[in-house]
């Protein structure tokens, strides 16, 4: 006679639809989630699951909802509040974001580099918060982080980049190697995507003599063209 074995692990979840900006305004909470095995087997990948809000047309979130499962949520640390002026920095994973909350950052997740947080972030809108894209520095990562900070700057909504320097280390992997730690590596990333963010050469040569007042006379790249500063 065959037996059958049945392999049973552990798993937790995070909740996307468990903070006050998401569940006040979609009803009841906690019923969208992001699972992850805690030993997950090789090439296994986490997933999304979970059951999808319903919204009837005259909701006030109607028209920002796309009726799937994830898109417009994020998911933050449990316990953090965000207040106005605040700087939060919005990553793509769970797991980037707790990195950057244990080293004192106040921080979002939206789940995948092409997700903007439309739901999530309405309660936030116009109280003078700076949205710190942090996403993947590698070419897409770039060009989603583009393309959300135009959508923000649109919406009134004050917006910039931080950049690792890295196009294979994430947030979650510099923590595990202590750069996190010092103060210092984020403002330099947040230099970096300041400079990346630039949309004039006026701006640009702005950020780079306020990181180096040392330097009276410097050259920056805007466009594919060389242009020479002189600060008097």
């Amino acid at each position: 006679r065959k037996t059958k074995t049945v392999i049973t692990r552990d798993s937790v979840r995070f909740y996307l639809d468990d903070t006050p900006s998401v569940d006040a305004g979609l009803g009841p909470a906690r019923k969208v989630y992001w699972e992850r095995f805690i030993k997950p087997l090789p090439n296994q990948k986490a997933n999304f699951d979970g059951e999808r809000h319903a919204l009837s047309p005259t909701h006030p979130l109607y028209m920002d909802f796309d009726r799937s499962l994830v898109t417009g949520l994020w998911w933050t640390p449990p316990g953090q509040v965000i207040e106005d002026g605040d700087h939060v920095y919005l990553v793509e994973g769970i797991f980037d974001a707790i990195a950057l909350h244990l080293s004192g950052v106040k921080v979002a997740a939206t789940m995948a580099a092409g997700f903007f947080p439309s739901l999530a972030v309405k309660p936030y809108l116009g109280k003078g918060i700076v949205w710190i894209w942090a996403l993947d520095g590698d070419k897409a990562g770039r060009e989603k982080m583009d393309k959300h900070r135009k959508r923000m700057e649109e919406m009134g909504e004050l917006t910039t980049m931080a950049l690792t320097g890295s196009s294979w280390l994430d947030w979650n992997d510099l923590y595990k190697r202590k750069r996190l730690d010092k103060p210092e590596f984020l403002e330099k990333c947040q230099y970096r995507g300041m400079l990346a963010a630039a949309k004039t050469r006026e701006r640009k040569a702005w950020v780079f003599f306020r990181e180096r007042k040392n330097i009276r006379h410097f050259v920056i790249e805007m466009n594919n063209a060389l242009y020479s500063i002189q600060v008097d």
